[in-house]
């Protein structure tokens, strides 16, 4: 259900954008030097006004990014807070690492996301955002399995033997 309400809640934002893009005259060459197709690049081949367009689009952008990050980023830290109450050392560094992994993926994915889209337009070359663009699109689910799989024993275990022969892992 939580995976049904993020595609109600996305699709008619990204349709109502794609819709009025399309409506703009494109006169540039029709090459957009991007790894995919998304709104900025598409931008650049218009020929008309499209501060109005822009503001929206990163009203939006806002919305999307920053509210969800907003909302772990305050999650976190009343996990945080709860976790330093604890009195044993042992499980506040088992609760802090068990969500490390998933702050991480979080940060990589929000924070390279957000300086794609929440940036000035004129600060960026195309070259650096096809980059960073690299890094949330496929870097961030690439390392997904790995970030959370190296809580599991035997990951670690075959880690260890790899990297250190003869080295025994901790459990």
């Amino acid at each position: 259900m939580l995976a049904a309400a993020c595609w109600l809640a996305g699709l008619p934002v990204a349709l109502v954008f794609t819709l009025w893009l399309f409506r703009f005259p494109f006169c540039r060459p029709r090459a957009v030097r991007h790894l995919f197709c998304d709104i900025g690049p598409l931008l650049g081949l218009v020929c008309a006004d499209t501060r109005l367009f822009e503001a929206n689009v990163f009203a939006a952008t806002v919305l999307v990014i920053m509210v969800p990050f907003g909302l772990i980023a305050a999650s976190y830290a009343g996990v945080l807070a709860a976790v330093l109450r604890m009195s044993l050392a042992a499980g506040r560094r088992k609760a802090l690492s068990t969500c490390a992994s998933h702050l991480a993926v979080v940060v990589l994915f929000y924070g390279t996301t957000g300086v794609i889209h929440l940036r000035p337009k004129a600060s960026y070359s195309p070259e650096s955002k096809q980059a960073v663009s690299l890094s949330y699109t496929v870097v961030t689910p690439v390392l997904n399995p790995f970030i959370y799989s190296l809580r599991n024993r035997e990951v670690k275990a075959a880690l260890a033997r790899l990297c250190c022969p003869g080295r025994r892992p901790r459990p």
